[in-house]
């Protein structure tokens, strides 16, 4: 059986100011010094990626005996999480009033009503002023039980009633709540496996979903959540699928309800920042590169303040989801070094802290980075991570995309024959997946022509075909394309014109292309 490292990996994740307080803290609190040795050979191993405790063990053999090691280690584990709580307790709205509420049971018990009473005044008014409504129902409960103790019914029967009204409010709300949460989540998740491609039946599965009553009527959301989850979910959406000015409504509506209240900034810090992520999107997409740079600034200012009580794996995808915004409006402006800087600095950040979809999204991206600089073997390694993935379900629109890129970069290395095994491969996977959309057929046809060719004039009809038939597609209803073509229609100008794969994205975006 492998040894917890519950405790190790704990004391890894303390910032210095939190070390320091709790090694006073073990110490106030230990019995016999066993706890506070066990906690300096823990820190003096902090620095090392795994916890050996054989090595532990055998360095605190005359402390603690071997028998005992598990009792201390648990008690010291259970004393750090109990100092965490003592430290955050000013600080951390959520833990604070779990702190008041706790101390009021404990005044309820031994009979001390009124004292109990006033905790939970100071408890009720911290939660309603966080919008905290699991809080707010439990302080209303043990009100009641309080109240109920304090003198006869009678006496007290219209506090109670009162009560009771506010508990069924405080319900209806938690309910509304956690019913746009749900909705909120379903979206995310949906796009997170989909992609963002735009394809039919993507379209329809988004119009079916949002066509749900509580999408459809936002007086529905009873809390400043559930406004700011329902607007967010149409901000995200609008952007995505091409109704910036829509989609600045939604977001400006939204950015309102924290400026009326700044305290929601930490409160929903998480929506808040997707909030100005999206909204820097919009604005670039509407020409106004000055708010846009403003947005992204003010997410990474908030990334480590706003949003210091979530996890750093939390944290890491807001940074690197804002830092592929930067990377991709940079590859379009033809900056390649600006991308390669940024790409580079997401690659590092992405282990071990990053969630699926994230490592999939910055390898594409470093993918096409890498291809355009003319580092096709290191734009092969990240495009094979995709391939490789074992996460077949996740970003299906990638997925996908990378398969061509895969293709496109083998034929450039002149590995025909291993292109007609990937064909077969791409098809296989896109055919289990759903029925062939026009553009992949398209693509995939034009690929296996280009590999059939035996002269340069056999090439160029190829592809001023492909060219025209990508030309068809892109001017085409959205639902028609599941590949994203802006690699394959940038490949294929570069070879009719004789431009190298930047060369057509610098001039592109010159023109005003991209804009």
């Amino acid at each position: 059986m492998k040894p917890d490292k519950s405790l190790f990996l704990l004391f890894k994740s303390l910032s210095k100011a939190e070390k320091i307080y709790l090694k006073k803290f073990a110490g106030r609190h230990s019995k016999n010094g066993s706890s506070v040795k066990l906690l300096e050979a823990i820190e003096s191993r902090a620095s090392k990626d795994d916890y050996d405790e054989a090595e532990v063990k055998d360095l605190l053999r005359k402390e603690i005996p071997s028998g005992e090691f598990p009792v201390i280690k648990n008690y010291l584990y259970n004393n750090l999480l109990n100092g965490l709580t003592r430290y955050y307790q000013k600080s951390n709205v959520s833990i604070g009033l779990s702190a008041l509420i706790n101390s009021a049971e404990v005044l309820f018990q031994k009979g001390h009503l009124e004292q109990s009473l006033k905790l939970l005044k100071r408890a009720r008014e911290a939660a309603i002023e966080n919008e905290s409504y699991i809080k707010l129902l439990e302080v209303i409960r043990l009100e009641n039980r309080s109240v109920r103790a304090s003198a006869p019914l009678n006496a007290v029967s219209e506090k109670l009633m009162n009560n009771y009204e506010e508990e069924r409010s405080v319900l209806d709300k938690i309910e509304n709540r956690s019913t746009y949460r749900r909705l909120f989540d379903e979206f995310v998740i949906f796009l997170t496996g989909e992609g963002t491609s735009g394809n039919k039946e993507q379209r329809t599965a988004l119009k079916k979903y949002l066509s749900g009553k509580f999408l459809i009527d936002e007086s529905l959301a009873l809390t400043t959540h559930s406004v700011i989850l329902f607007n967010l979910i149409y901000l995200i959406y609008l952007t995505l699928f091409g109704d910036p000015k829509k989609a600045l409504m939604h977001g400006e509506k939204i950015l309102t309800l924290y400026k009326e209240k700044p305290g929601r900034k930490i409160i929903y810090g998480y929506e808040y920042i997707l909030t100005l992520q999206e909204l820097s999107s919009v604005q670039r997409n509407l020409g106004n590169d000055r708010k846009a740079k403003a947005y992204a600034g003010e997410v990474m200012r908030g990334i480590d303040t706003i949003l210091k009580f979530y996890p750093k794996r939390v944290r890491n995808f807001l940074l690197c989801r804002t830092l592929l915004t930067e990377t991709n409006v940079s590859l379009l402006r033809g900056d390649f070094e600006k991308s390669r800087e940024l790409i580079e600095q997401l690659l590092e950040n992405n282990p071990p802290n990053s969630y699926r979809d994230e490592k999939i999204v910055t390898n594409y991206a470093a993918g096409i980075i890498y291809y355009a600089l003319g580092k096709k073997e290191k734009a092969l390694y990240h495009i094979n991570y995709i391939l490789n993935s074992p996460e077949i379900n996740i970003r299906t629109d990638l997925q996908a995309s990378a398969r061509i890129i895969n293709l496109i970069i083998h034929y450039e290395l002149g590995n025909l024959d291993s292109i007609k095994y990937f064909l077969r491969s791409v098809y296989h996977y896109l055919k289990k997946r759903r029925k062939l959309s026009d553009s992949e057929i398209t693509i995939l046809e034009f690929i296996k022509s280009m590999v059939r060719a035996k002269t340069s004039d056999e090439q160029i009809y190829i592809l001023k075909k492909a060219n025209n038939d990508i030309a068809v597609i892109r001017s085409g209803p959205p639902g028609n394309r599941s590949v994203n073509l802006f690699f394959i229609e940038t490949w294929v100008e570069g070879k009719l014109s004789g431009r190298s794969f930047a060369e057509v994205i610098k001039q592109r975006a010159s023109g005003g292309y991209y804009s």
